[in-house]
């Protein structure tokens, strides 16, 4: 039954399980393989982070989609079992060990039903993840900057946690900020901006101490092309070689 062409979500899955008006499919243990494949994403396979929360949402009444969803995603797990994380570079190769690299991406206006964005990032230690989330955003981002910014100060939040972990068990970062990859430069802007700009007034305020952590030169944001940012399959479905790009 497996098919390596297959990705976890058909590109546009998204919008289909929100135009099902079949009946509910009560008596299918939905919530029992969904919390299988939560459980896997959470621990081993960040590839399906994506599908999986999306399927989540329909947790409550699963209908034929979410249903024929689902068994895509195990599929596409069955193909892809020989599939692990590793982490190619040696710990005495970097001179800056711990060497902890993260990318953040957003989908915006991705989800059609309420409008709101996804959020993704993903953090990297010596060559393979140690860290990644993908979760639609809780505010409206009016722009694909907002979005972009909102989702890289999750990610920023989530690295300062590391660095203190690592500073604690007395593994020193030498003091050089941990850089957080975005492909988009206009939310880079408004993170370096001491000013909040009129496009960024709608954010709620607890998401600017990304700034703070800049200017403490905790973090810095670099510019990435979308294309070659593994986080964007934490955001949205891909294409098959895209989706295999980020693996």
């Amino acid at each position: 039954l497996s098919d390596r062409n297959l990705t976890p979500m058909a590109k546009g899955g998204l919008r289909l399980l929100l135009e099902d008006t079949s009946e509910v499919q009560a008596d299918y243990p939905y919530l029992s393989h969904l919390g299988s494949l939560l459980w896997i994403a959470t621990v081993a396979r960040p590839d399906i982070c994506y599908t999986a929360g999306v399927l989540s949402r329909f947790s409550a009444a699963p209908r034929e989609k979410a249903i024929q969803a689902l068994k895509h995603c195990v599929r596409y797990l069955i193909g892809t079992k020989t599939l692990g994380i590793t982490y190619p570079t040696p710990m005495t190769s970097s001179p800056n060990f711990p060497q902890i690299i993260a990318y953040s991406d957003s989908d915006w206006a991705g989800d059609l039903g309420d409008g709101k964005s996804t959020s993704g990032y993903l953090i990297m230690l010596n060559g393979g993840p140690i860290c990644w989330k993908s979760r639609k955003q809780s505010i409206v981002a009016k722009s694909t900057a907002e979005a972009e910014y909102v989702a890289a100060s999750a990610c920023a939040s989530e690295v300062i946690w590391l660095r203190n972990i690592y500073e604690e068990i007395g593994q020193s970062l030498h003091n050089i900020p941990t850089p957080i990859h975005v492909d988009n430069q206009s939310a880079i802007h408004i993170s370096e901006n001491e000013v909040h700009q009129s496009r960024a007034k709608s954010i709620a305020i607890p998401v600017h101490h990304i700034k703070d952590h800049i200017r403490l030169r905790n973090i810095e944001l670099i510019k990435i092309r979308g294309d070659c940012n593994p986080a964007d399959i934490l955001t949205k479905p891909l294409e098959t070689q895209a989706h295999r790009k980020c693996l």
